[in-house]
């Protein structure tokens, strides 16, 4: 792996015991999925709604088949109390 951004030098991370290590490109055959949507009816209030979805890649490698591993949704609702006075 190269910073290809800025200054095209290969990439090293930190090991345990304090010394580098050359970063290498790896694969492990999963990938997450994350929707969001938010709603802004008016100032101070918003509700966001979302799912995210796990899935792995099982067998053989180059083939596009996804096993889905978990799934997750979630809702916040926020609401701006306003005091007249």
């Amino acid at each position: 792996l190269r910073d290809e951004g800025r200054t095209n030098l290969p990439i090293y991370y930190a090991r345990g015991d304090g010394s580098l290590a050359r970063a290498a490109a790896f694969r492990d055959g999963n990938l997450r999925t994350d929707l969001l949507f938010s709603y802004f009816p008016n100032p101070g209030t918003v509700v966001y709604l979302g799912y995210g979805g796990g899935y792995h890649e099982p067998g053989e490698r180059g083939r596009l088949k996804f096993d889905r591993v978990n799934d997750g949704f979630f809702m916040k609702l926020s609401y701006l109390f306003r005091m007249r006075g």
